[in-house]
């Protein structure tokens, strides 16, 4: 099924998604930068603690670990800033409650008319069809009453084995609508493997 709005509703949020991730990943890089920048800053202390000259190496150090925090400082700022303007201007446009409103009063009707609707109409049928179905049963049966009611009554009155006419076929050779196959359609939405291969 094809719903127009809601292709738009998602398209509209991979849009600001996109957009906000740009922003979060130069936050994930500047945080990068700010720990490769303390690593870089323990590795000179530690050469400092074993005696070696790091006084300039110690101060640029520490000037590269400023720069990497007002760097992170500033794609934090940004981040925030583009996730306002993404919720503002890149999503909302189209609302959940417009999706709501769209399947109320366009996209459930047409679903309802064009597929519910054929689907309740064969299922109507095809019980309509097993009544009548019931009725023929019946109806053959009676057809032939009267001459296996003859039939009986002429071998009442011989010896031997006698064989009784019970109709043209039994009540026991009617499919009988099975509770269990409908409770395993509803468990597992597919007709049994036993009535699949009946089908085709």
């Amino acid at each position: 099924m094809e719903w127009e709005l809601y292709e738009k509703y998602k398209a509209q949020d991979d849009k600001a998604l996109e957009f906000t991730e740009r922003y979060a990943q130069k936050v994930r890089d500047a945080k990068e930068s700010v720990a490769a920048a303390v690593v870089v800053y323990e590795d000179v202390l530690r050469k400092g603690f074993a005696g070696e000259s790091v006084g300039t190496q110690k101060k640029k150090a520490l000037g590269d670990i400023d720069k990497a925090k007002a760097a992170l400082q500033v794609a934090e700022k940004e981040a925030s800033q583009a996730n306002e303007y993404a919720e503002q201007e890149l999503q909302g446009r189209i609302t959940v409650e417009d999706l709501w409103a769209d399947w109320d009063n366009s996209i459930e009707p047409k679903v309802q008319k064009e597929r519910v609707q054929p689907i309740i109409e064969r299922a109507q049928k095809a019980i309509l069809e097993y009544y009548r179905s019931i009725v023929a049963y019946y109806e053959l049966n009676n057809e032939f009453n009267e001459i296996g009611s003859d039939l009986n009554s002429l071998a009442r009155g011989r010896k031997g084995a006698q064989r009784y006419f019970y109709g043209v076929f039994q009540d026991a050779d009617m499919p009988k609508i099975d509770e269990h196959i409908i409770e395993q359609i509803h468990r597992y939405q597919k007709l049994p493997v036993a009535l699949q291969e009946k089908t085709n």
